[in-house]
């Protein structure tokens, strides 16, 4: 999955507003924000205007796919 993340990061890297972050759960504590981590890589989008319920990402796990649910999902 990382290689769809660096190609979607590059792609991506001017759009204002946006920004995709790769977070280690095994080195850094995320219980404080309410996440239920169950598999790895676990896959959210938080919406600009409401962080507090983040969209998981259920699709193929491909370039393609993942292009459409940002485009889907973002605000």
């Amino acid at each position: 999955m990382m290689p769809v993340f660096d190609n979607v990061g590059r792609k991506t890297r001017e759009v204002k507003d946006f920004a995709i972050a790769k977070i280690d759960v095994s080195v850094n504590d995320v219980e404080g924000f309410g996440l239920d981590i169950v598999e790895y890589p676990t896959i959210l989008l938080f919406k600009a205007n409401d962080k507090s319920r983040p969209v998981e990402f259920q699709g193929e796990r491909n370039e393609y796919v993942f292009n459409d649910f940002i485009r889907a999902h973002a605000s």
